[in-house]
């Protein structure tokens, strides 16, 4: 009985042991695999796209750019499925966006040149894309938006020579654009006072691109001014350039004023033979009369009067 005793209690003093050195035995256990480049782009984009929904640019721009540094870091080795340049540019795209976002509520608090610098890193971006997700038309699009709010900025700045600059890289994009012709036109008059410069730009600028718009609006300005013979040597510059309607109608009124009813009721004639929509026949029409009331000839004028009644009706009909 006693052998057994001690046969039980050797066993338990093994298995104890035994216990004991388990016990101590370290289990190993797998580390998780660190995120891989994509990965990261991936959540970033997210971070960013969280910031830019509630107006934190900043902060999005941050996290924008680091997804945009680990889809650069996952380029080599990414499959074309990953689609690594397109997601590059749609992060590209989010940057500018952000950068524009940032600018808008910069120049709503005054800080116009915080919103300057903002606009311009948005028009590095824009100008550096080879559009992948856009069309070339869609950036330059952009980007000519996006130099007027930094000349309307830098108007509000008193900034008057870099808005100048600004509109002229509209007109790169929007050749011939009357608006900002005028605008321009305004501000070396206006603002900064210097009348001769005002034309000499806008010459410089027809001369250059002979773009009757350009001619028109150089015409008017002098004609505004009072040297209607420079403003009809203009005029004329433009209606050689644009044989249209617009352009006819415009020289056309630009006669009336000066009460050169003949030259008037000649351009009429051309706005006539140049287009067959009823509503612009029959305003010319109408006006060819009124220059003949002017000019004491009876017949002419109801003559005219009676074609502008005719082409109003097929107006009215169609």
């Amino acid at each position: 009985m006693k052998n057994r005793q001690c046969l039980l209690l050797t066993l338990m003093a093994i298995l104890l042991l035994i216990a004991a050195c388990s016990s101590n035995k370290s289990v190993k256990v797998e580390a998780p695999p660190p995120p891989s480049p994509l990965q990261l782009a991936h959540a970033y984009a997210d971070s960013g796209a969280t910031a830019f929904t509630a107006e934190d640019y900043l902060s999005a721009i941050k996290y924008f750019s680091k997804s945009r540094e680990y889809y650069e870091e996952a380029a080599p080795t990414a499959s074309p499925t990953d689609s690594i340049e397109v997601n590059i540019e749609r992060i590209d795209l989010n940057i500018a966006l952000s950068y524009v976002n940032q600018g808008n509520e910069d120049a709503s608090l005054g800080f116009y040149d915080d919103a300057l610098t903002a606009y311009q890193n948005a028009a590095n971006i824009y100008k550096s894309l080879k559009p992948l997700t856009i069309t070339p038309a869609e950036r330059d699009d952009y980007l000519a938006k996006l130099y007027r709010n930094m000349a309307i900025t830098a108007q509000n700045a008193k900034k008057f020579e870099q808005a100048l600059q600004y509109y002229d890289m509209v007109l790169t994009y929007e050749p011939g654009n009357e608006e900002i012709l005028n605008i321009q036109y305004h501000i070396l008059k206006d603002d900064i006072k210097d009348q001769a410069r005002a034309y000499k730009v806008l010459k410089d600028y027809a001369e250059a691109s002979q773009d009757y718009q350009a001619y028109l609006i150089l015409a008017a300005a002098y004609k505004d001014s009072g040297d209607t013979a420079t403003a009809e040597q203009y005029y004329l510059k433009a209606m050689e350039l644009g044989n249209n309607p617009d352009v006819y109608a415009r020289v056309a009124d630009f006669y009336r004023e000066i009460k050169n009813y003949t030259k008037s009721n000649e351009i009429l004639t051309k706005l006539i033979a140049s287009t067959t929509d009823k509503s612009t026949l029959a305003l010319a029409y109408r006006v060819m009369a009124d220059n003949y009331a002017k000019l004491g000839n009876t017949a002419k004028r109801i003559e005219a009067y009676d074609n502008s009644l005719k082409y109003e009706e097929s107006a009215e009909i169609a």
